[in-house]
């Protein structure tokens, strides 16, 4: 009896364990799920980053871990940085702070489940913001951020363009409205996935300028190209070579940027990267 009891247990250990963990080598598996009907959703989440410049010997290893498996960050630690961002949610599993390395913290408010307010305080200022931004509703095809300075008392407006925003295509423009120092970027995108598409909280990632992930965007379809242009800088980044894994995220891609600052002349900056994921496997 005890023999037997113990084989019971083990296969539920087994059982167990194939159900946990669905990488690339369980396909079979996974699509035998899908078939039977017993999971819907499918997310790749990228949870290394490799990125080689070709311009000298300069590499950065990104590792990034997830809080849960809807694509909820946890974690990020680079290479090249001592320290990590850390992620931290609420008992709703929202996101409400995000420890920057030891430069500061930012605070973030939701309401009604939504993104509403994301503050920044430095480390060497923590009394009062260095930033505050504020996340307004959707309009048409345009997401509307209004942000404020430390040294300013209006908000000035943000704003993300969306080819089809019902449609989650990819970003047409994002842009600042300010006369002087306003800036835009313009972007060409495909019909693939983007790499950070099942990664949540891209609005807030991609203001709060977390460059070690790649300058996320809030889009899910893949970007080929960028243009940056502001009072100073014009910076232009395209990609090549790109490469895709059976479910069309980007896993290779070489980076051709040429930035222009003032009447410096351009400057050229070649690199490559190489990026993995986690399948995941999910109702």
């Amino acid at each position: 009896m005890k023999t037997y009891a113990l084989y019971l247990l083990m296969l539920c250990f087994s059982v167990m364990g194939c159900q946990k963990d669905i990488g690339e080598s369980d396909a079979e598996l996974a699509a035998k799920n899908d078939k039977d009907g017993k999971y819907n959703k499918e997310r790749y989440l990228p949870v290394m980053i490799v990125d080689s410049s070709l311009d000298n010997s300069l590499v950065d290893t990104i590792r990034i871990s997830y809080h849960d498996n809807n694509g909820n960050i946890s974690c990020v630690t680079s290479s090249r940085r001592n320290g990590v961002i850390k992620f931290h949610y609420n008992s709703d599993n929202e996101l409400h702070r995000v420890d920057y390395y030891d430069k500061g913290y930012y605070l973030i408010t939701n309401k009604e489940g939504k993104l509403a307010k994301c503050s920044f305080f430095r480390t060497n200022r923590p009394s009062i913001p260095y930033f505050d931004l504020i996340f307004n509703s959707t309009e048409n095809d345009t997401i509307v951020v209004l942000e404020r300075f430390y040294d300013a008392t209006e908000f000035r407006p943000r704003y993300f363009l969306y080819e089809d925003i019902n449609n989650a295509k990819a970003l047409a423009r994002s842009y600042k409205d300010d006369a002087g120092w306003g800036y835009y970027y313009d972007f060409i995108s495909n019909d693939k996935n983007y790499w950070a598409k099942d990664v949540k909280s891209k609005e807030l990632l991609s203001y709060i300028s977390i460059s070690e992930l790649m300058d996320i965007f809030p889009t899910k379809n893949n970007i080929i190209s960028i243009q940056q242009v502001d009072f100073v800088l014009d910076k232009r980044a395209s990609y090549s070579e790109i490469q895709y894994n059976d479910a069309n995220y980007p896993i290779f891609l070489k980076s051709s940027m040429v930035a222009t600052l003032d009447a410096s002349g351009p400057q050229y900056y070649n690199d490559q990267r190489k990026i993995y994921y986690q399948k995941i496997v999910s109702n």
